[in-house]
């Protein structure tokens, strides 16, 4: 049966492809990559041939358009693959629109799993990971960074983000205003690469450290859990819910966080917001 298959590629490392990967990959009639010239050198490597294959650029500017693409090769029956230049599709890389039209339309969709730059990073800072909160790329505008800078600063778990590296110095200088100068930041830098390097260290020390560090390639930070009782006035769950409303997060969904967060019931949240429940 005709399936599409969200295959996870290598961080990095090459030597991290998994055997199924590189098996369905290898039996696909159909790609659809984020860079088919990154794509074509992974298949290069692997010694998968590609004669025979169609290989398509499938990436933030062309998802929309691609749809009926994708579906049309699923309904002629073919083995359809999407994949990022490095780590999973859909995860703040191109692939959810599609794969969302895709279970519309009933066809199978599957996941190879794989390396993942969230999970090694989580993994390596020594923050406690039993539950985090995945930001993926901050928003580059000013009051939009600001905004969601503030709401990691007051999670009570482990925070992850994605930054480029012209951003990154800026970014963490705002990042570091908005916590406590013991509050622990951890920065990873091209996970599994040669020049792989992990830099954690409290808030009040980071910067030092990090004018030091090259800023080129890849980067993930990370933000160790507010340990630290937050306010619970009624001022401080308004603004607490309108950073969730603003940031994308559903009425029902940003009542329950502020009433578990603040610690305040949900009867008092709906009539101090004037909302019904």
């Amino acid at each position: 049966m005709a399936t599409l298959y969200l295959v996870a590629t290598p961080i990095g490392n090459l030597g991290d492809i998994t055997l199924r990967a590189i098996k369905v990959l290898d039996n696909s009639e159909v790609l659809y990559c984020e860079d088919t010239r990154v794509t074509h050198k992974l298949l290069s490597h692997l010694n998968i041939k590609t004669a025979g294959k169609k290989i398509a650029s499938l990436n933030l500017t062309n998802e929309y358009a691609k749809v009926g693409e994708v579906i049309d090769d699923l309904n002629a029956g073919k083995q359809v693959c999407i994949v990022s230049d490095a780590g999973m599709p859909s995860i703040s890389d191109p692939g959810a629109w599609v794969v969302s039209k895709v279970l519309e339309a009933d066809h199978i969709v599957t996941v190879v799993p794989g390396p993942s730059s969230v999970t090694a990073g989580l993994a390596m800072c020594g923050f406690n990971s039993d539950r985090f909160y995945f930001a993926g790329f901050i928003p580059k505008g000013n009051s939009e960074k600001a905004k969601a800078l503030e709401f990691i600063s007051r999670m009570n778990c482990t925070s992850v983000f994605f930054e480029s590296p012209h951003r990154l110095v800026q970014t963490v200088e705002e990042l570091v205003k908005t916590l406590s100068p013991d509050r622990k930041i951890a920065i990873a830098k091209e996970l599994t690469k040669l020049n792989e390097t992990l830099l954690v260290k409290p808030a009040g020390e980071i910067l030092s450290y990090l004018e030091k560090l090259t800023i080129k390639g890849e980067f993930v930070v990370l933000v160790a859990p507010n340990t630290k009782e937050p306010k619970n006035s009624d001022t401080d769950a308004i603004s607490l819910y309108g950073e969730l409303i603003s940031s994308g997060v559903d009425t029902k969904a940003a009542i329950v966080f502020v009433s578990k967060y603040l610690k305040i019931s949900k009867n008092h949240l709906y009539s101090l917001l004037k909302i019904s429940s």
